[in-house]
């Protein structure tokens, strides 16, 4: 995972914006572009940011997508404490820092 090292995105900062996001907002709430943070506009835009649930997991958290027809991934984000598991065979789930994941995408 050596991009990681070189994206332009902090993950402690995205998680310090995350964490009052998944307190405010309910599973299912979308952010309009105008409300994601500047530092994801400068990347190959998501094509979308929202908070996500998991029916096996108490914690929520924000999920920014990248990706199109041919498939999607993104980077969870919840507080310190959330842990997220593969997904299941062929769909690993990467931790980049505690509570910050990279993952492929799922419907929740």
């Amino acid at each position: 995972m050596a991009w990681v090292k070189q994206s332009p995105i902090d993950p402690h900062k995205l998680q310090e914006w995350a964490i009052p996001q998944i307190q405010e907002h309910k599973v299912g709430y979308e952010y309009p572009p105008k409300d994601w943070p500047a530092y994801l506009l400068i990347t190959n835009e998501p094509s979308s940011v929202y908070i996500a649930g998991w029916s096996d997991l108490k914690e929520h958290a924000v999920y920014v997508s990248w990706g199109g027809g041919f498939g999607h991934w993104g980077i969870v984000v919840g507080n310190t404490n959330f842990v997220m598991t593969d997904e299941g065979p062929g769909r690993p789930v990467f931790q980049w820092i505690p509570g910050v994941y990279i993952a492929p995408y799922s419907e929740h």
